[in-house]
């Protein structure tokens, strides 16, 4: 099975994401049920030889976080608040996001 995975890395990379539309669009063209082309590898998987399968699905989780991700940047620096919001459903400490007081040495 012939699959150009550095070519859907690239245009992954390179797609610009300026608004919310973007993203969804972005979204839909590849993870959604009918069209999406990495939803579609996923697929492909059952369809290969067992000893096949961990390298085609490795890339094809490659591909799938890195699409995520880039969505993910997107909101947060388009929406600040969506941060907080995920981070304090993470339980991540503020703290980490506050610069420490230095102490006087004695």
């Amino acid at each position: 099975m012939e699959t150009n995975f550095d070519e859907l890395r690239r245009e992954i990379e390179s797609a610009e994401l300026e608004t919310e539309d973007d993203v969804e669009a972005f979204r839909v063209r590849f993870l959604g049920q009918k069209q999406g082309r990495i939803k579609k590898l996923f697929g492909k998987i059952g369809e290969l030889d067992p000893e096949e399968r961990p390298a085609f699905g490795k890339q094809v989780n490659a591909l799938n976080s890195l699409l995520r991700n880039k969505a993910v940047v997107y909101t947060f620096i388009s929406r600040p608040e969506s941060m907080r919001s995920v981070l304090v459903s993470q339980s991540v400490s503020r703290s980490i996001f506050t610069p420490r007081r230095l102490e006087k040495s004695s």
